[in-house]
């Protein structure tokens, strides 16, 4: 494994509202009568991308989990801890994100890992620290994870 790679903090990106009368409010801020609530930064595809190929590689063995602890919540966390010898190389072919809620974003992605495709489902969601992996699943077939494990 090449020593060379970081693990780099999803950017912070500030986004202007517009409040009621048409003044931008600076940091995300919205302003609703006396009350004041962040909004939480948008992720972009390639963010997503990103983040869902850096949990590829610890869920294939190829990056500690360690690594990924600040991304993923404490049960993803340890699922991703347990001691694997690495597999198959995975990497997203195509994403689809959705936003259902303010907040929480959610991933389906086709992955190439070996000659194969398989499907992954994630949910990305914005708490007071940042964004964080809830849910990760890569689909495969049963055949597979048993001649694996």
């Amino acid at each position: 494994m090449n020593k060379d790679h970081r693990l780099t903090p999803l950017p912070a990106a500030e986004v202007l509202r517009r409040h009621w009368n048409g003044m931008p409010t600076p940091g995300g801020v919205r302003r609703r009568g006396r009350r004041r609530t962040t909004v939480p930064p948008r992720l972009d595809t390639a963010q997503v991308r990103q983040l869902l190929n850096t949990l590829l590689e610890a869920y294939g063995g190829h990056r500690p989990a360690v690594q990924v602890r600040p991304l993923v919540d404490q049960a993803l966390f340890a699922r991703l801890n347990r001691p694997r010898l690495p597999r198959t190389r995975y990497r997203v072919r195509r994403i689809h994100i959705c936003c259902p809620a303010e907040g929480v974003v959610e991933a389906a992605a086709l992955v190439l890992g070996g000659q194969r495709m398989f499907a992954l489902a994630a949910r990305i969601e914005h708490r007071n620290v940042g964004w964080r992996c809830t849910r990760f699943h890569v689909l495969e077939p049963e055949t597979m994870l048993r001649s694996a494990a």
